[in-house]
């Protein structure tokens, strides 16, 4: 059985770097009255191998501005909350770069426009076995004058980058890629509503990869429902763990069945990593039908 316990030091921007570390978004402006700047880019990661050499990551720029666009490597290394800056011990055991071409380094996207990346190993590239990781950076600024005046104030325009996870996979048993959920527990945000929140313990050779979802059973017979479902989750291999957390958007359950499901994504389609079910008590003062 499992009652919420409040937690009133959570805040709701930990939940980006915590439940989803595998986009890095960094934001700056000099003055925030019209943010122009926008940046939309196709998948949020890729894999290659000796099998797959090739990946194509497609930028495209949904704004009514001239944007330049810069692409180039990033390492990160992981923790149990996220992505840090990696030091040089972690690139020499972890960065994919090294293995990798990316064409082009720099493009300008009209209005509307659409570019491509393209990703792929470097010939002749020894691969070591396991899976190695760099993330791609894409950074974007308008190509005219980041303030400008217009009628009734300043436009801004801002300059934005994201960042998103390529892997590199030598020998390894994608078969043999296992997770399962630890310390797994309902807490609040701020707000007062209700999320899950849990440390996803990986093993195997590569990374497990996949979406969280949860649903509520109210009474045995009765119709489940979906609650939440958070796509793009990672166990990343330098990390024993993941810990997220999986906003519910109710503040109060009643009693029932709650349910939370890894399944897996993209090559780990068709995949149950995880599942994991708790019996919810009734809330205080409730009374049975």
């Amino acid at each position: 059985m499992i009652l919420a316990r409040r937690a009133p030091g959570l805040r709701p921007s930990d939940l980006v770097r915590r439940a989803v570390p595998l986009a890095v978004v960094l934001f700056s402006a000099c003055c925030a009255v019209s943010a122009n700047a926008q940046l939309l880019v196709a998948p949020l990661r890729a894999v290659l191998s000796a099998d797959t050499p090739n990946a194509t990551i497609e930028v495209s720029n949904p704004s009514d501005r001239i944007v330049d666009v810069r692409a180039d490597w990033l390492d990160l290394a992981a923790d149990i909350d996220g992505y840090l800056a990696a030091g040089a011990d972690a690139r020499a055991r972890l960065s994919a770069a090294p293995f990798l071409n990316l064409e082009p380094a720099s493009m300008r996207l009209e209005p509307g426009g659409r570019a491509r990346v393209q990703l792929t190993l470097r010939k002749g590239a020894d691969i070591p076995a396991g899976e190695r990781r760099s993330h791609l950076l894409l950074s974007a600024a308008p190509a005219r004058s980041s303030i400008r005046r217009a009628s009734g104030g300043l436009n801004a325009d801002i300059s934005l980058s994201i960042s998103l996870p390529v892997l590199v996979r030598g020998a390894g048993d994608v078969s043999s890629v296992r997770a399962r959920f630890e310390a797994t527990h309902l807490d609040r945000d701020n707000a007062g509503d209700l999320m899950l929140v849990s440390n996803i313990q990986r093993s195997g050779t590569f990374s497990p990869y996949g979406a969280l979802i949860a649903t509520f059973e109210p009474k045995p017979g009765r119709q489940q429902e979906e609650l939440a479902r958070l796509e793009n989750v990672a166990a990343p291999i330098d990390s024993p763990a993941a810990r997220i957390q999986l906003p519910l958007g109710v503040d109060v359950l009643p009693a029932g069945t709650l349910k939370l499901r890894f399944e897996g994504r993209a090559e780990f389609e068709g995949k149950t990593f995880a599942s994991k079910r708790f019996d919810i008590a009734p809330p205080p003062g409730a009374t049975s039908e």
